[in-house]
């Protein structure tokens, strides 16, 4: 194969590099929520592109030199397949590894829990706090902050009941929530959410730890807990100031009487 034809499947096997290359990082910057603030995911996604249009220049060079003698679409196809296969299993790490939030429907999901304080625990006052954690190997690897709505507590058959939400942000491992006031821990749990939950988990769960086997019911003297997953509906658009003046001309004209001058 001459030079001429080397660099030809160099250019194309570069080009579908740089390709593989943006695509991969653009799925990247989705994923872990790279900041586009002054255009840094932009940068990061034309820089890599760069870089890997360099590499399957790179690549085509190469193997066009050494399978030189198998033709030029073998060596096309094999320089291509290394391009492609490196970008496949790449998205492939990044997305195993990524914090994907799960959806119902292409909607992103809020989870919804109450807890429920042990009997005879006064009216928690103070500084709330509710944290979602993802737990692997008995480890937490990451967590996000919600909402511990004290000021909507209210009083059941003698126990305060605690509403609290957070945003689904992985469907990476154990759902474990941890809810606080004033920096003291009320509750900690580890809760049987699936990490893609299904349209069943938009209803109430029954109040947990549920006992397994022979054991006895969970004492009144513990905190408890009960969960479902809500959709997070887009807001709804609001009327332009031009939309709202149009209305208002709109009415006075259908409120004017027919013969009016």
């Amino acid at each position: 194969m001459n030079w001429l034809v080397s660099f030809l499947v160099a250019v194309i096997t570069g080009g579908l590099g740089l390709l593989s290359a943006g695509a991969v990082t653009a799925a990247y910057a989705e994923w872990y929520h790279v900041s586009n603030r002054e255009g840094a995911a932009g940068y990061l996604i034309v820089g890599i592109a760069i870089l890997g249009g360099m590499g399957g220049f790179l690549i085509g060079l190469v193997a066009s030199r050494i399978l030189g003698d198998a033709g030029l679409g073998r060596t096309f196809v094999c320089s291509a397949g290394l391009v492609l296969g490196s970008a496949a299993l790449l998205t492939l790490a990044f997305y195993l590894l990524a914090d994907i939030p799960p959806r119902i429907d292409g909607a992103e999901l809020r989870l919804e829990v109450e807890i429920k304080l042990p009997a005879g625990h006064a009216q928690p006052v103070g500084e709330g706090s509710f944290t979602l954690g993802s737990v692997i190997r008995h480890r937490q690897r990451a967590s996000q902050a919600g909402e511990l709505h004290l000021d909507q507590a209210r009083l059941e058959d003698g126990r305060w009941i605690v509403p609290a939400d957070v945003d689904l942000f992985t469907t990476r491992g154990l759902r474990a929530i941890l809810a606080e006031v004033d920096g003291t821990r009320i509750a900690a749990f580890i809760i049987p959410l699936p990490g893609r939950p299904d349209p069943d988990h938009e209803q109430w769960s029954d109040w947990g730890p549920q006992p397994r086997g022979n054991q006895p019911p969970w004492p009144d003297s513990q905190p408890s807990y009960r969960f479902r997953v809500q959709r997070i509906l887009p807001p709804e658009a609001q009327p332009s100031e031009a939309d709202i003046r149009e209305a208002e001309a709109q009415t006075q004209i259908d409120a004017t009487p027919a013969d009016a001058p």
